[in-house]
């Protein structure tokens, strides 16, 4: 019996000392304040928690600002019914120094008819912000996440944001996955060596940005234009960023590369709009569909490319345009697009080997020379896009392409 009390009154000492079985504070916010819970205000509650708490906040609308710099758990009651009404310049939330916060179950949101300025939550220094099943609508700025900060963002809405809606600078690092963007003026802007992976989103129109080094991965999200918003407003523009596109689905959504970017690209399907290159960028171009856009591939940069296993058919002008880049093009099929299949331009030094092109409206393989095409009708060139390259390879084949198959290249291209 005696060593039963011992054990027991260790026991208790190990639950005094870690707190197992005693009542934790209660963090209530409502609308209603006192006697109904504890807090009217989210703010006085988050003074109030000792950090590593728990604040739970009840339905209603709460007009105020929140300044978070320890670690704390807000869980709202769901972002239909609990909603933080920002009404100012700053930011709705601030999450700063080395806090670690999670936001759940809430939405923020600026007033229909004065929401110009309004901006939702800032993460910055070294804080860390998880933020699920949010609603972040109208306003100028949606989350905004600098310095050495992590945000990860997952089953979110955000819309309606007139500038951006999801921003990363500095060094910060920021995944958002599983969420939908639409309505926004821009939906992503990382740059100045920020990190991000985009992962299993839908991106309904706006504008996504890339630049300042920023290394990015953009995997399995469905990008689409946002009628009655014109196409070239749904745009993926990438300056001088590493970028990797990975088993997208793009409808009607441009792919622009400028600078010295290095994009790689696989597993996509692109419909709509074609991708372009532009500058010195560079690109990894395998295994995508490229189909029924307004062009296939468009290369006007100094860089180096691999086009390689794509399926590139049906576009309203060529498959593949090449200037002044070195490149591979290898075991591609370019079918059935409404101009030539691959037409080639500038100082380009090309490698052409092992691709099926066929049933294209104008030529199959060709060069910008005044023997395979009338000059005077592709004012978009200047004369220095006049093919002065080098294009070897073999094993292609060539069929049915209506203007013919070979023009100003090696007969040694076209498999016998």
């Amino acid at each position: 019996m005696q060593v039963l009390r011992i054990c027991a009154l260790a026991v208790g000492g190990l639950a005094l000392a870690f707190g197992w079985g005693l009542a934790q504070p209660s963090y209530t916010v409502c609308p209603q304040g006192p006697p109904t819970c504890p807090f009217k205000k989210i703010a006085e509650a988050i003074q109030a928690a000792e950090p590593g708490g728990t604040i739970t906040i009840g339905p209603g609308t709460y007009s105020e600002r929140l300044l978070i710099d320890k670690s704390l758990t807000l869980r709202g009651a769901g972002r239909t019914v609990t909603t933080l009404r920002a009404r100012s310049e700053d930011f709705a939330i601030t999450v700063r120094g080395t806090a670690h916060v999670t936001i759940e179950g809430i939405r923020i949101s600026g007033p229909k008819d004065e929401f110009f300025d309004i901006k939702a939550i800032q993460v910055t220094d070294q804080a860390r912000l998880f933020l699920y099943s949010a609603l972040l609508e109208r306003g100028k700025l949606g989350i905004f996440v600098e310095g050495e900060a992590i945000a990860k963002i997952y089953n979110a809405v955000i819309n309606e944001y007139l500038d951006t809606a999801v921003t990363a600078r500095g060094k910060a690092q920021l995944t958002v996955g599983y969420s939908v963007l639409r309505k926004n003026g821009r939906n992503f802007a990382l740059y100045m060596s920020a990190q991000g992976l985009i992962e299993e989103n839908e991106i309904i129109g706006g504008l996504i940005e890339f630049s300042g080094d920023a290394q990015v991965t953009l995997q399995s999200n469905r990008l689409t234009f946002a009628p009655p918003v014109q196409y070239e407003k749904s745009q993926l523009r990438l300056l001088n960023s590493e970028t990797r596109l990975y088993s997208n689905q793009f409808f009607f959504y441009k792919i622009d590369v400028f600078g010295i970017t290095q994009l790689v690209i696989k597993d996509n399907r692109i419909e709509g709009e074609g991708v372009s290159f532009y500058d010195a960028s560079s690109g990894i171009v395998v295994s995508n569909e490229i189909v029924k856009a307004k062009w296939g591939i468009f290369v006007r940069s100094s860089g180096s490319f691999a086009i390689e296993r794509n399926f590139i058919g049906m576009n309203d002008g060529r498959g593949i345009e090449l200037g002044r880049a070195q490149a591979v093009v290898r075991n591609n099929r370019v079918w059935g697009n409404n101009n030539d299949g691959i037409m080639l331009f500038g100082n380009a030094q090309l490698e052409i080997m092992g691709n099926h092109i066929n049933d294209n409206q104008g030529w199959g393989i060709a060069t910008l020379t005044d023997t395979c095409y009338d000059l005077r009708e592709l004012k978009d060139y200047p004369d220095e896009d006049l093919f002065q390259g080098v294009v070897t390879g073999s094993d292609n084949i060539l069929q049915n392409n209506k203007k013919g198959d070979l023009c100003g290249v090696p007969e040694s291209l076209k498999k016998p």
